[in-house]
């Protein structure tokens, strides 16, 4: 019986379906097939992928052969013009040789002619424009120089912080006024004495201060409440150990950026100060923040808050500890948000004056030694 008729005497589909896969033989026949095509259709596509190949080649090799013929024709004419170049600059000197020459000779004929006195004064007034130009050379480079000498002096006194370096004598006189503890000075210069001892108090926050501010800290922030404003004080005292913490944290965000190890602790050193030289590690000084602005940034200085304390905060002993026109004398940044403990006393003079903590001391220290000179 033929395949056809074969297929004809089934009824049904199902019936056609059990005879193809029910019968052993016709599933192996079906299995050879399926490979059969499959091998078909591998061949087939890496035969096409051979092809590609190909063409993608011979696509290339004709842009690279085009390149080359575009470039040497612009440099054979670039050697042409070299060539044309050299040859021009020789027959120019030449033609200026001759010149140059007839024009020595014509000035020998002219000195020749004219008398010995004419002749020796010509050469006099010749020495003298050297001698003269020589003199404006001189004093050229003199003024140079004394530009470069004054420029370096003004950038070495710009660098050099107003209290000098830790070698200076004036550093001695500070160190004996730690004494008060209100005019402690602590900065990259003055690091924390290494016996200070200090006696905090936990405000409300959780935070710690020295106790000795505790009461005038209070007190302002009652008094700016009542204003109509909202202060909160983000930091104020912070162990050694934390400081180290935050400055390790503003290096690694300064090197994620792409700055190196060295340039990262320079520009944190800018924004927070090295450990064992943070006035909070005092315990003097706070962070005070408007709510509805808690940002460390410049535009604290804009918020209600920031704007009654820089008018008031001196009346209860505290003073804005890095002013925006004292960067160059503190070595810190303009920061609206951090405030020091002085005294009131203290406070009341340096707000009259306009004077920064370095400023102050400096005036007190010679002040008291221009006394005991008089003395």
């Amino acid at each position: 019986m033929s395949p056809r008729r074969r297929r004809n005497i089934f009824q049904t589909r199902d019936q056609r379906f059990n005879y193809r896969f029910g019968n052993p033989a016709m599933r192996r026949r079906y299995r050879v097939r399926s490979k059969r095509r499959l091998i078909i259709a591998i061949c087939v596509l890496l035969l096409l992928l051979i092809l590609a190949g190909i063409a993608l080649a011979y696509f290339f090799r004709n842009d690279d052969s085009k390149a080359d013929n575009q470039t040497a024709p612009a440099a054979a004419t670039e050697e042409t013009a070299a060539e044309t170049d050299t040859q021009s600059a020789d027959t120019q000197d030449a033609d200026e040789q001759p010149a140059a020459d007839s024009e020595q000779a014509e000035q020998t004929a002219e000195a020749a002619a004219l008398p010995p006195v004419a002749v020796t004064a010509r050469s006099l007034a010749a020495e003298a424009g050297a001698a003269a130009a020589d003199t404006e050379s001189a004093e050229a480079a003199d003024t140079e120089t004394q530009e470069e000498t004054a420029a370096s002096d003004a950038a070495e006194t710009a660098a050099v912080p107003l209290l000098g370096t830790p070698h200076d004598t004036v550093v001695n006189m500070v160190e004996t006024r730690r004494s008060d503890w209100r005019l402690l000075l602590v900065n990259e210069w003055h690091p924390i004495p290494e016996d200070f001892n200090l006696t905090t108090l936990t405000l409300l926050n959780g935070l710690d201060i020295d106790e000795r501010a505790a009461e005038d800290l209070d007190a302002m922030i009652d008094d700016c409440y009542a204003a109509g404003y909202a202060p909160e004080i983000a930091s104020a005292y912070r162990s050694t150990d934390y400081q180290q913490q935050l400055f390790d944290e503003l290096i690694y965000s300064f090197m994620d950026e792409g700055y190196s190890e060295e340039e990262a602790r320079s520009k944190a050193s800018e924004t927070i100060a090295t450990p064992g030289t943070s006035e909070h590690e005092c315990g003097l000084a706070v962070d005070i923040v408007d709510m509805d602005y808690p940002y460390t940034d410049a535009g604290q200085a804009q918020t209600g808050t920031q704007q009654w304390l820089l008018e008031h905060s001196w009346e209860y002993g505290f003073i804005l500890r890095y002013p925006e026109d004292k960067s160059s004398i503190t070595g810190k940044v303009y920061e609206p948000w951090h405030y020091r403990y002085v005294g009131r006393e203290y406070a009341r003079d340096m707000h009259e004056k306009g004077l920064c903590l370095e400023e102050y001391v400096w005036q007190v220290d010679h002040t008291d030694a221009e006394a005991s000179a008089a003395d």
